[in-house]
């Protein structure tokens, strides 16, 4: 379609399954064409690492769709922690109450494809197989899908993970630290599937006169001690999805979108200063996008280039929880130093046809 009637195509907005998200941006980018990415923007780590070079190289408008980053909350939250009004930051919580299905039985059966499916453009980059109708519940497979780390994580992520610079250690200087280590603990440990319930720890190095920073995710209400301690730390009940910041001086709840939030506890709000805004303000997520296509705004909030690197994050863990062991990133080499087989892990096979080449 692209290719054959691309001079009447103006732009192109990609609401797909996750595993078909890389590959339509990436053939629409090469086009020429501004993209908007529904979120997560990526399946795998090498995938988020290939669409950040090739946008760059396309200089086109792009966007994530994470749509609570147009609210002037998500900014405010930016603000509070790039100015450094909460004091120094060391851990931030965000979590998800709803559980993944968990371990299924790989589908065996083959059954007649639909008049209405078009099965081998569905499976897309994966790798050929006999239809089943079980494969079609996407979101529970690793090959089609990101669990929750992937569908709330990106959202619940986004207001810290640009507020405390952690898209700094992709440019850091030759020498610098930048290894992120991730520590999961699930209930399962399974290459297709992903657990019911999860518990990962990202730990991030200093940025600058940042310190290192512990970003702790939770998903699944059954996960120990995860409903307990967010009630500790802020007096509440979690909500169905959050982003917690805690900070020397104050610490802010945030919803799933990051689209509100609160200063807590009540009586630190007189000692946290909110600060005057510096980020520019818009209103809607997708208006912001087309508003950068006609050159009206400069750098849409989750363009490509900063987005992809939160997604690189978070499918760090989903790594990490396939292979049921702590994992070491470099985000400079893009490689786990050392250990071959996350190293691996951090893409999946591409069909002919379905490479994002970056050339």
């Amino acid at each position: 379609m692209l290719e054959e009637n691309s001079r009447h195509i103006d732009a192109v907005l990609v609401a797909t399954n996750d595993h078909h998200h890389a590959p339509c941006a990436a053939l629409a980018m090469k086009l020429g064409k501004p993209v908007y990415c529904e979120k997560p923007l990526t399946l795998t780590v090498q995938e988020a690492r290939d669409i950040r070079r090739i946008a760059r190289q396309a200089g086109v408008a792009t966007q994530m769709g994470n749509q609570g980053a147009a609210t002037d909350a998500f900014r405010e939250q930016v603000e509070l922690l790039q100015t450094g009004s909460l004091g120094e930051i060391r851990d931030a919580y965000i979590w998800c109450r709803l559980s993944d299905p968990g371990i299924r039985p790989l589908p065996t059966d083959s059954e007649e494809v639909p008049e209405t499916l078009a099965w081998d453009l569905y499976l897309g980059p994966r790798a050929v197989r006999p239809y089943s109708r079980a494969w079609v519940s996407w979101s529970q497979w690793r090959d089609f899908g990101t669990g929750q780390l992937g569908n709330w994580g990106s959202h619940a992520t986004a207001a810290m993970f640009h507020g405390l610079k952690l898209g700094t250690l992709w440019d850091a200087q030759p020498g610098s630290e930048t290894r992120i280590r991730v520590r999961p603990r699930s209930d399962e440990t399974n290459a297709h599937c992903f657990p019911t319930w999860e518990m990962i720890d990202f730990e991030f190095p200093a940025r600058g006169n940042l310190p290192p920073v512990t970003l702790h995710w939770f998903k699944g209400e059954e996960a120990p001690g995860f409903l307990d301690k967010i009630q500790l730390l802020t007096g509440r009940e979690a909500g169905g999805s959050g982003c917690l910041v805690v900070g020397t001086r104050g610490k802010y709840l945030a919803s799933g979108h990051n689209s509100a939030y609160s200063l807590l506890p009540s009586d630190g709000q007189d000692r946290v200063r909110r600060p005057d805004p510096f980020l520019p303000r818009h209103g809607s997520h997708e208006r912001e996008w087309l508003d950068a296509i006609r050159g009206q705004v400069e750098r849409p909030m989750s363009n490509f280039d900063v987005a992809s690197r939160e997604i690189e994050v978070l499918m760090l863990g989903n790594v990490a929880t396939m292979l049921g062991r702590p994992i070491e990133y470099d985000p400079i080499t893009g490689m786990c130093p050392g250990d071959d087989q996350a190293t691996a892990a951090l893409d999946r096979e591409h069909r002919e046809g379905w490479k994002l080449h970056t050339e």
